[in-house]
């Protein structure tokens, strides 16, 4: 189950343009912007969007042992978020589906379904909810924090936050106003989380990262995230049907 996590925390990630997806080394600087507060950055984050990731090449490195399979996500706003997990040849292992009141993991190899909240991803593997878009190369934040004032030193911007009562500190390349780190800590002070983001894209109004690394202190995975194809503007339906055979089990 704690791969199942590390994956959803992972593989919501990354959109593009309508068409092709354009990748670039470094960072893509929009020179006719500037943040001044949180709010501003806040204001960029992909989160404001449909979108619909039609292929994220998904790589886990746990101890020598190496994984690789397909993502497909959908997210419609406010909250509902889809994902699909399949193998190199297409085969679909795995459907998750996450909103403000329910979370649903399909299992299709196993055949048996775990239904549960949200709150349970804090409760039992410390990832709070609202946390999870922040692998986009989003920045979340208490609103009391949105109107901050940003202060950059060589170009960089870092601070740490307070977010449902887990810390993350946040690495912020201020030409463009986005995320290149974020860390997630927990109460003993070791991070447990550390993302970096790189090959950033510009996408009608925000940029984005097109390549995102990931390693846990607290277990052996690393994990790598490549989109291949992607959209933002997506118009279909979000919705979640477990087969009549499957078994339905709590989230464990």
């Amino acid at each position: 189950m704690q791969k199942e996590i590390v994956a959803i925390l992972i593989s919501i990630v990354f959109l593009g343009g309508c068409s092709t997806i354009k990748r670039r080394s470094g960072i893509v600087v929009d020179r006719t912007y500037t943040a001044e507060n949180v709010s501003d950055i806040v204001g960029r984050n992909i989160s404001g969007y449909d979108f619909f990731i039609q292929k994220a090449d998904i790589t886990v490195l746990e101890n020598n042992s190496t994984a690789r399979f397909l993502a497909l996500v959908k997210y419609k706003r406010p909250d509902s978020l889809s994902l699909s997990f399949r193998t190199r040849l297409g085969i679909e292992a795995a459907r998750i589906l996450i909103t403000a009141d329910t979370l649903i993991i399909s299992d299709r190899i196993n055949k048996r379904t775990r239904i549960g909240k949200p709150e349970e991803l804090k409760e039992k593997y410390g990832i709070e909810p609202k946390l999870i878009f922040t692998v986009l190369g989003d920045i979340i934040v208490e609103q009391r924090d949105e109107k901050r004032r940003i202060k950059c030193s060589n170009g960089i911007f870092e601070n740490e936050y307070n977010v449902g009562g887990r810390q993350v500190n946040y690495t912020i390349d201020c030409r463009n106003a986005k995320l290149v780190r974020t860390n997630f800590f927990e109460s003993r002070g070791l991070g447990i989380l550390d993302l970096e983001f790189a090959e950033f894209i510009q996408v009608g109004p925000v940029v984005i990262p097109g390549l995102v690394k990931a390693k846990s202190d607290l277990n052996n995975i690393e994990v790598t995230v490549k989109v291949e194809k992607a959209e933002i503007g997506y118009k279909g339906v979000i919705g979640f049907k477990s087969p009549a055979n499957y078994r339905i089990i709590g989230l464990k």
